[in-house]
């Protein structure tokens, strides 16, 4: 039930510079800045706590202080040029088109899928450990033994343990995901007006737009199957300390899967602006 996959990445279109030695150097400035990102910011933006001391803190501060000036150099650079084409007075042709945007995102969507599905076994594994310990609980707390009563719920919060702390790993990997596919989409929504594309463009425009919508759907049930099943749990976590670990669990990854919800909502709002998508699918 638990497998670990590669996240996919995400696509930004940009101009390039046409000389080499800008060319690179604007390339390893995008690293630098997706790096200083994925590795420091979004593993504190979204995934546990982590143990940061002063020392790293403030290294971490002074790069960000870099990269902003750094960014603003670019900008000030930027503004005093005119923009970057070819002869030909067309984009760069080493730019993405908007099929190879496409391609990329409906690559990345299988993964998120995948994710979904995963985070769903875990609840109903949750739900099946819960029922099946049940009556086990109710014919314990006739016991006068305090020490059996608690002996079966050791066991209860025991097997609770693995799915709900894969479901709040899944939940962070679902946040990364959702985050890097959206620059994926917001791109291509952006790239070209939908009655500018070409016939077999607008075809697979819309298979697109269509995975988004059932992502969408399917998040919005699992969110509230999930809300649904971690607030009626938190009664159940009272009984013992035990239990608060996998309530804790599931709570979190709740509270993860909601913070990014908003994108779904988004992307769907974005299709329906470009004409893909009919208003009623928002319904």
């Amino acid at each position: 039930m638990c497998s670990t996959r590669t996240r996919p990445l995400s696509i930004s279109p940009r101009r390039r510079p046409t000389p080499t030695r800008r060319r690179t150097s604007g390339r390893a400035s995008s690293f630098l800045f997706m790096g200083a990102a994925q590795g420091l910011r979004n593993p504190r933006g979204h995934g546990g706590d982590l143990d940061t001391d002063g020392v790293e803190a403030a290294e971490m501060l002074s790069l960000a202080s870099l990269l902003m000036r750094a960014l603003d150099r670019a900008e000030n650079q930027l503004a005093l040029q005119p923009p970057d084409l070819d002869t030909a007075g067309e984009w760069d042709e080493d730019a993405p088109g908007s099929l190879d945007l496409i391609a990329v995102a409906e690559a990345a969507m299988p993964e998120l899928k995948a994710t979904i599905e995963e985070m769903a076994a875990c609840l109903t594994k949750f739900g099946e450990v819960t029922e099946a310990y049940s009556p086990k609980i109710t014919a314990a707390a006739q016991n006068p033994s305090m020490a059996a009563r608690l002996a079966v719920i050791q066991a209860f919060a025991n097997e609770l343990k693995p799915p709900a702390q894969r479901f709040r790993e899944l939940s962070a990997e679902y946040v990364g995901q959702m985050v890097d596919l959206n620059g994926g989409i917001d791109a291509m929504t952006h790239l070209q007006p939908f009655d500018e594309m070409t016939p077999e463009e607008q075809s697979d425009f819309r298979d697109l737009a269509e995975s988004v919508k059932y992502l969408r759907d399917s998040s919005v049930e699992g969110i509230g199957a999930a809300d649904f099943m971690s607030r009626g749990f938190q009664d159940v976590a009272k009984l013992s300390t035990a239990l608060k670990k996998p309530s804790a669990d599931l709570r979190e990854g709740v509270r993860q899967m909601q913070s990014v919800q908003h994108y779904n909502d988004e992307w769907v709002q974005a299709f329906i602006d470009l004409g893909v998508l009919e208003a009623t699918s928002t319904s």
